[in-house]
């Protein structure tokens, strides 16, 4: 089975996220659509036989990420730091 990282969100921080990030506009409009969204998303990944799991952002240390890497806050900074620490996380675990 293989892993997926997708970013994932507290209701807490999903709002502060959403208006830090150059593209939240795109984002659903609250946490609850969101979520919602993000469930049928992992159920048609886990059909494809892909292990789902979400990376939770938190603004400050998403920020300080993308600042480190060059990458203005958006779709591809989300992605990617899920995908960054869900291989750290994973390969504690190895």
């Amino acid at each position: 089975m293989k892993w997926v990282f997708r970013p994932g969100y507290t209701a807490e921080q999903y709002d502060a996220v959403r208006a830090a990030c150059v593209d939240g506009e795109k984002l659903p409009e609250t946490y609850e659509l969101w979520a919602k969204y993000a469930l049928a998303s992992d159920h048609r990944m886990q059909k494809l036989g892909r292990f789902v799991v979400r990376i939770n952002i938190d603004l400050e240390p998403f920020r300080d990420w993308c600042t480190g890497h060059g990458r203005p806050l958006d779709k591809d900074a989300r992605m990617a730091y899920a995908e960054a620490i869900g291989e750290q996380r994973r390969a504690k675990l190895s």
